[in-house]
């Protein structure tokens, strides 16, 4: 069964496993936590307030359908709005473990035919195996954020949406991601960042991406 999430929802909270779809705006921080699979339907737009994150934990997924948008609150109608940031996407992982696991078991196709109108695609199968974040995203798009995508946290979480860059916890790195033919739009201090994950190899894909900064679009 798939659960709508009301706009204005705090956050993804849940002790079983369940899907779920992200939907309107959020005005605190978003959590998907181990055994949960949230999308974000085709062609929707979710919005997030001012300062907020979407956390993908060790063992969640989130993933972004083709033509879907994640915005700040401001960009009422995308056109745009630099202003009044959200922090971005953060998926962490655990370090002690490979991810040459989920590898083999994300179901790339099947993530890709997840969305809102009840289907999944069989991504639902893949949740749950895995001790790694991860974050499927195959022709979306992230904007106006600080940092759009990062693959472990902020050493120290009060530098978000200062000026300049600061290292990534190692502590939490080993999230997978799979972001191809995305857009990534007026995102401040940076797109896309890894936090060191030494002793494995890190088999993330990132791929025929765009990068664009243009406050007018």
């Amino acid at each position: 069964m798939t659960l709508s999430i009301p706009s204005f929802s705090q956050q993804i909270v849940n002790d079983v496993m369940t899907k779920q779809i992200m939907s309107g705006t959020y005005l605190s921080d978003v959590h998907v936590y181990r055994d949960n699979l949230v999308c974000v339907a085709a062609n929707s737009v979710v919005r997030m307030a001012t300062g907020t994150k979407i956390v993908v934990h060790e063992g969640g997924t989130l993933i972004m359908s083709s033509g879907s948008i994640i915005t700040n609150a401001g960009d009422y109608n995308l056109s745009g709005s630099c202003t009044d940031l959200w922090h971005g996407i953060v998926v962490l992982g655990d370090p002690t473990q490979s991810q040459e696991d989920e590898f083999k078991k994300f179901c790339q196709n099947k993530f890709a035919n997840c969305n809102a109108e009840g289907g999944d695609g069989g991504a639902f199968e893949c949740v749950g195996a895995h001790p790694q974040g991860v974050l499927y995203a195959d022709g979306a798009e992230i904007r106006n954020a600080n940092v759009a995508v990062s693959v472990g946290d902020l050493l120290n979480p009060y530098e978000y949406g200062t000026s300049f860059y600061s290292p990534l916890n190692s502590a939490n790195s080993g999230g997978w991601v799979y972001l191809k033919n995305c857009t990534f739009r007026n995102n401040k201090r940076i797109s896309i960042s890894f936090a060191a994950y030494d002793g494995f190899q890190q088999k993330s894909i990132v791929q025929n991406n765009l990068f664009l900064t243009n406050f007018n679009s």
